[in-house]
């Protein structure tokens, strides 16, 4: 055990120096956010975007399922953008379980959901990864 601690006390030096650097990245993030960094759990306080994420990607996949493919290569392409009724029902849905979403996540954040915007809410998380 101790000559694996010699050969490897830099790597070890600079990973302590990187867990420093993510936790002062994380305490800042949550008193941006007007949480208390000293009772803050990470699993918590990220766990509405991670949501939010995983339901953006999931409509996106449905959009795209539910366009299917372009162009003068399918039979019978028009080039319309148009979903089917029950594709669109079904993006419909989705969309409105992601805005709900987002709107719990902005809750979380005590911040006003109406005027809020996504682009708006997550540039602080986009600045901190």
């Amino acid at each position: 055990m101790k000559t694996f601690v010699e050969a490897n006390r830099a790597a070890f030096a600079q990973l302590r120096e990187q867990k420093a650097d993510m936790d002062a990245g994380f305490r800042a993030a949550v008193a941006y956010f007007v949480e208390d960094a000293a009772t803050a759990a990470p699993d918590v306080f990220f766990t509405p975007f991670r949501t939010f994420a995983a339901d953006l990607d999931r409509a996106w996949v449905a959009v795209a399922a539910a366009r299917g493919p372009r162009g003068p290569s399918r039979p019978g392409a028009t080039g319309s953008t148009e979903l089917a009724p029950a594709a669109a029902r079904k993006v419909s849905e989705q969309k409105a379980d992601m805005d709900a979403g987002f709107r719990a996540a902005v809750a979380y954040f005590v911040e006003d959901a109406a005027p809020a915007a996504p682009d708006v809410f997550f540039t602080p998380f986009r600045t901190f990864a």
